[in-house]
C-alpha cells in the first residue's frame, strides 16, 4: 500500500517530457516545503500497463513513420474542443481504477503533467466522481484542447505567451501561474563552463556540440549528424548522448570511429546539467523539457525537423526569442553549427536571448503555486 500523500503528480511515459516534470516538481517540493509529502507516479503504468505501452509505442510510430498524419490527427483533436464527446466516452474507460489509484494514495491534492490524465481527472471532477483541487502542468509552449477541462483549479505554464494562449482560449486568468515548465533546481545552480569541462574529460579549449536524441530517440538521421560534425574542419568536439538507445550508440561510435575531431558517445545519463553547462551549442528535437534545460544554461539550440504539433510550437517560441534556429536536414544542421561558432557575435546573442526566457527556479515557482492552491482549498473548507 503507498504512503498518504499531500500532492500526487500524475505523469505518462509517452513523450518523455511530461514524467521528467513530474520529477522535478517533486524535487521543487522538497526543496521549497519538505513537510508536504509528494510523489509522482506514471498514471498509465499504475492502471493500465497494456495502454501505457501502447500510447508509447503508437507516438513513437506516428511521428517517426507518419509525421503528416499525426499533424493531421494533432489539428483535428485540437479543433474537437475541450469537450469532445468521443474523448469523454474513453476517458470514462479509466474510473474505475483512476479512483482505486486515488484510494491508495489518498492525496490532498491532485497534479497533471500530461494532457490524457488531465482530461480524465477533468472529467471525473466534472462528474463529481473526485472533489480535490487539480492542477495542470503544461509542458511546452504549446496549448492544445486536450490540456483544457472546465473543471480544472489552476494551469501552470511556461511562459507569458502560453498564459496568452490560455486566456484566449476562455481561461479566467486568476487560474493561469505562469511558473516555467518544471525542469530539475539543478539547473538553477551556477556551473563555470571551464572547470565543468574539465571535470567532465573535455578539452577545456574547444568548443563543445552537444547532441541528444530525446527520451523517445526521435532526432532523424543522428548518426550522420555526429559524422558530418565531427569531419569538421573546425576545430570542435562532439558530446552525442544516446540515452538508453544502445544500438544507436554502437552506430554513432562506428560512424565516428577515427574521426578528425573528438566525439563522446554517451548512453543514458543523470548529469545531464553538467553537460550542458560544459557545451556550445545543442542540436536537437524542440522537446518542452529539454529547451527549458537548455534555455536554463543559457545554451543556443539549433533544432532539426521538430514533430509537428508542440514541437512546432516550442520551435516558434524560441526562434522568435532568438534563442534557436530551425534546419530540416543534416547537412544545414552541421553547416548552421559551425556558422553560429565561427561568430562570436552571434553566439553571444544567442545566449542572451536564452537567458531572456530562462526560469531555472521553475520547479520552484510551481510547488509555490502548488502548495497555495492547496492552503486556498482548505481555508474554503472551513
Amino acid at each position: 500500500m503507498p504512503d498518504k500523500v499531500d500532492v500526487l503528480i500524475l505523469a505518462a511515459s509517452c513523450g518523455g517530457g511530461h514524467l521528467q516534470a513530474a520529477r522535478a516538481l517533486v524535487e521543487g517540493f522538497q526543496l521549497t516545503y519538505p513537510e508536504l509529502r509528494c510523489t509522482a507516479v506514471n498514471f498509465f503504468r499504475e492502471i493500465s500497463p497494456t495502454t501505457d505501452r501502447l500510447l508509447e509505442i503508437s507516438y513513437r510510430q506516428a511521428v517517426l513513420r507518419a509525421p503528416l498524419l499525426w499533424k493531421g490527427l494533432y489539428r483535428l483533436t485540437d479543433c474537437s474542443g475541450p469537450q469532445s464527446h468521443l474523448e469523454c466516452r474513453l476517458s470514462r474507460l479509466f474510473f474505475r481504477r483512476t479512483c482505486s489509484l486515488l484510494e491508495d494514495y489518498n492525496p490532498r491534492t491532485l497534479v497533471s503533467t500530461h494532457p490524457v490524465v488531465s482530461r480524465i481527472l477533468g472529467e471525473m471532477k466534472r462528474r463529481s466522481l473526485v472533489a480535490l483541487p487539480f492542477a495542470t502542468v503544461l509542458t511546452d509552449q504549446s496549448l492544445h484542447s486536450e490540456w483544457l477541462n472546465p473543471c480544472t483549479d489552476l494551469y501552470l505554464a511556461g511562459s507569458d505567451y502560453v498564459r496568452a494562449r490560455l486566456i484566449g482560449r476562455g481561461v479566467p486568468a486568476n487560474r493561469i501561474a505562469v511558473t516555467g515548465i518544471p525542469i530539475s533546481p539543478k539547473f538553477a545552480l551556477p556551473r563555470d563552463r571551464i572547470a565543468t569541462r574539465k571535470a567532465l574529460g573535455l578539452s577545456p579549449d574547444l568548443p563543445v556540440v552537444l547532441i541528444m536524441v530525446g527520451a523517445q530517440g526521435l532526432l532523424p538521421d543522428a548518426a550522420d549528424l555526429c559524422a558530418a560534425l565531427a569531419a569538421s574542419p573546425l576545430p570542435l568536439q562532439v558530446v552525442f548522448v544516446a540515452g538508453r538507445d544502445e544500438g544507436l550508440r554502437a552506430q554513432v561510435q562506428r560512424v565516428t570511429a577515427g574521426s578528425r575531431q573528438p566525439v563522446f558517445v554517451l548512453g543514458f545519463v543523470t548529469n545531464i546539467e553538467e553537460w550542458m553547462a560544459a557545451s556550445d551549442i545543442l542540436v536537437s528535437k524542440a522537446g518542452g523539457l529539454t529547451t527549458a534545460e537548455a534555455l536554463a544554461r543559457e545554451l543556443p539550440l539549433v533544432i532539426v525537423h521538430p514533430i509537428p504539433g508542440q514541437e512546432e510550437d516550442n520551435t516558434r517560441f524560441l526562434v522568435h526569442a532568438g534563442a534557436a534556429v530551425r534546419v530540416e536536414k543534416v547537412q544545414e544542421a552541421a553547416h548552421t553549427v559551425q556558422e553560429i561558432l565561427t561568430s562570436p557575435t552571434k553566439l553571444a546573442v544567442m545566449r542572451r536571448a536564452a537567458a531572456r526566457i530562462a526560469r531555472p527556479d521553475s520547479a520552484r515557482h510551481a510547488a509555490r503555486a502548488i502548495a497555495d492552491l492547496l492552503c486556498e482549498q482548505a481555508e474554503s473548507s472551513l
